[in-house]
């Protein structure tokens, strides 16, 4: 008991300091000039970008909405970014405001142009319940790029990212890694790279997903895994506006019951004991933003963010049952066409191997699941913005074929990746 106790007070003190880690960040970058930032901001380039593309363009069809990137959401961004705050730079890290130029308070792509056009601002509104993490990355790479070479430069990552996993998917010693690669590329093909990497707000849950599994791959057996997807839930708390944070818990924990062996009992304690960190630290980091922001700030942050939290899971007449037939009609035929091929798959190799590893498909069986209860739970947001968070069914999309040709791999009772 006392050990439980120690550990997770070693936890919590992690989850407090990276939170004090956040906010230091914030502070620094919050430092950088900002008059250089806001000319990468309001340049020429950047300007044509919102001024063809505006808030929603659809990239493979103007009746998918499933293509529709958020230049509505980067330009916001930018808009933070570009901010020169009237606030101390130790608030004005934690208020996260941005400009706006006209009395209905444009669009954020119509904001960006405006500022292109030299208009005055008119005042700052704050977006303060999200920790912006990404600002991090954003304001420094706003020094030297503007928004168009920041896309080439999330195409590169998210790319580059892609390919050392498959890489080390494929070249593993373990049958069960290498099954895995089939899963993958057809979760990223739902999830459309292509829009992907255009958006800085859609690439953040995809870059932090990728980088879980390298790490995973590369350090499996180095790992305690509690703390490894407590910083996984971290990190996706922090740098997403919840777009699709799923499959950042989905992915890596669908990798993780494949690859690991024993008992059921111990298999589905490290299953559970993970899953709780991820829930940890995504909820965690979440809460001492409100913390820290009601301390440094001055105000209430904890009942405002109580009460958004409120309205994105409750204030919307749309049933559960509605929500996620919803969010299913987004790519019927993609889903329709993986089902067939699951199936086809499983049954080839339970004919070929005979009966699969029953606790690992059960344990996958929670994965996919994972998808369907958050959109009943988090209604609002997922119905309202249904055009991304559709993208969450990547993560029962990955689970469902790594149950299909995933459990049937040769050495099921190796643990690891080396082995």
């Amino acid at each position: 008991m006392k050990q439980a106790i120690k550990y997770l007070a070693k936890l919590l003190g992690l989850l407090v300091l990276t939170a004090a880690t956040l906010y230091a960040l914030l502070i620094i970058v919050y430092l950088l000039p900002i008059g250089r930032i806001q000319s990468h901001v309001s340049d020429a380039e950047t300007y044509s970008i919102f001024a063809v593309e505006r808030n929603y363009p659809h990239i493979v069809s103007a009746m998918r909405e499933d293509s529709v990137l958020e230049d509505y959401t980067d330009a916001w961004m930018l808009l933070i970014a570009s901010c020169d705050s009237n606030e101390p730079f130790y608030k004005a890290a934690l208020l996260n405001e941005r400009e706006y130029y006209n009395e209905g308070e444009a669009a954020p792509a119509e904001n960006v142009m405006f500022m292109n056009y030299g208009y005055d601002s008119l005042g700052q509104r704050e977006y303060a319940r999200y920790w912006h993490a990404y600002l991090i990355f954003l304001k420094p790479l706003l020094l030297i790029f503007n928004y168009a070479q920041i896309r080439y430069i999330l195409m590169a990552v998210d790319l580059g990212l892609l390919v050392l996993v498959i890489k080390a998917m494929s070249e593993s010693k373990n049958a069960k890694a290498r099954h895995m690669v089939f899963p993958l590329l057809v979760a990223v093909l739902y999830i459309n790279l292509t829009v992907v990497s255009l958006s800085i707000m859609y690439s953040n849950c995809f870059i932090v997903t990728l980088a879980a599994l390298a790490v995973m791959l590369k350090y499996y057996d180095k790992l305690d895994f509690n703390i490894f997807f407590m910083f996984v839930g971290i990190a996706t708390s922090a740098m997403d506006l919840l777009t699709y944070p799923t499959i950042t818990f989905g992915i890596p924990m669908a990798t993780l019951v494949v690859l690991m062996s024993g008992t059921f009992k111990d298999k589905f304690i490290r299953f559970f004991k993970s899953g709780m960190a991820w829930c940890f630290g995504y909820l965690g980091i979440w809460l001492l933003k409100w913390i820290i922001s009601s301390i440094v700030l001055g105000k209430n942050m904890v009942a405002e963010g109580l009460e958004a939290v409120l309205v994105r899971t409750e204030g919307v007449e749309d049933s559960a049952f509605d929500v996620i037939m919803g969010v299913l009609k987004m790519k019927p035929e993609f889903l329709k066409i993986v089902l067939v091929i699951a199936i086809v798959i499983f049954a080839v190799n339970l004919y070929k191997h005979g009966r699969p590893d029953l606790a690992t498909l059960a344990m996958l069986a929670i994965v996919f699941l994972v998808p369907f209860a958050w959109s009943a739970i988090v209604r609002n947001h997922t119905i309202v913005h249904v055009r991304f968070t559709h993208r969450l069914l990547a993560t029962a999309i990955y689970s469902g074929l790594l149950g299909a040709c995933g459990t049937f791999a040769d050495g099921i009772r190796n643990d690891g990746i080396n082995t």
